[in-house]
């Protein structure tokens, strides 16, 4: 072993060709793949748990990287939307790993009086999914483990079943929406920028 390599983190290691992947440097760029990668990975899981036979130990991965999906780009969507409202985010606002409270609470709302009266059924469609998504782990540790650190056991004794095709249809359905309301709020936040905020803070 050469001089100091024993204090090198033997986990960033490039390879000699083309299968690297960017780690850290530009924070905005690895805010987008951190999400977006959560999410793509748990669909990809779920899509082919059947085909590897791997239904039941995929399953808490997939719904644990959907669930973190959510979290991180529920909580980007929020302070953008605050942003656009001219309103600035407190750290309570954010803290913990909650997908429904009273913040929350407000975004909908504004959203949905924003959004067309006849298309009203899908940003209902899928807040019902991260409200039910958020029911099963409230803290972001119930799809880690089957227990807290109390020993309180997170699942009751009596076993349930998730169907993957429907899960997919659900994590794409709320991938969709996320990627389609992030260019929406994206796009206010740029025309503001252009024109001030006048007629935005309502």
């Amino acid at each position: 072993m050469k001089k100091g390599e024993g204090n090198k983190n033997i986990i960033i290691t490039p390879d000699a060709g083309v299968s690297n992947a960017f780690f850290g440097g530009n924070l905005h760029y690895e805010s987008f793949v951190m999400a977006d990668g959560y999410g793509t990975a748990a669909i990809h899981l779920a899509s082919n748990a059947y085909k590897e036979n791997e239904r039941d130990t995929w399953l808490y991965p997939t719904l644990y990287l959907f669930r973190h999906y959510v979290e991180l780009t529920w909580k980007d969507i929020y302070i953008k939307w605050k942003a656009l409202i001219d309103e600035e985010v407190t750290p309570e606002e954010l803290q913990g790993h909650k997908l429904s409270n009273k913040s929350f609470d407000g975004l909908w709302t504004w959203l949905l009086s924003n959004w067309p009266k006849e298309d009203r059924a899908k940003p209902n469609r899928v807040k019902r999914i991260i409200v039910d998504l958020h029911k099963l782990d409230k803290t972001g540790q119930a799809f880690r483990y089957n227990q807290d650190v109390n020993g309180r056991v997170f699942r009751g004794a009596e076993t349930q079943l998730i169907g993957y095709n429907e899960l997919v249809q659900k994590m794409e359905d709320v991938k969709c929406f996320f990627d389609g309301l992030q260019g929406w709020i994206g796009h206010m936040l740029d025309i503001k920028a252009e024109m001030g905020s006048e007629g935005y803070n309502e």
